[in-house]
């Protein structure tokens, strides 16, 4: 699939998608795991977060997940190997 079909379907069911970026060897997407009540990180979220990863790196597609603060904003970005656009099934 092509970049904008892998946005697509990357921010179908995932609302909380604040970002995806293209790089030659990899793609990022950053998800915002902010907790509207509190204004800190969302726990379920990230451990949801956490999960998707962990499941990325099962299938060798996981270069990397971190957290970090972006103004009021909670985020998470995930580095995934860009070959996961040719992949059927994305989390």
């Amino acid at each position: 699939m092509d970049k904008d079909e892998f946005v697509e379907q990357i921010t179908k069911d995932q609302e909380n998608v604040i970002g995806v970026e293209f790089d030659e060897d990899q793609v990022d997407i950053v998800y915002d795991v902010t907790d509207p009540d509190t204004g800190e990180y969302d726990p379920l979220v990230v451990i949801d977060t956490a999960n998707m990863a962990h499941e990325h790196n099962i299938n060798g597609k996981l270069l990397s997940l971190n957290f970090f603060e972006d103004e009021d904003l909670r985020c998470a970005r995930l580095c995934l190997k860009s070959d996961i656009m040719n992949d059927d099934l994305i989390l």
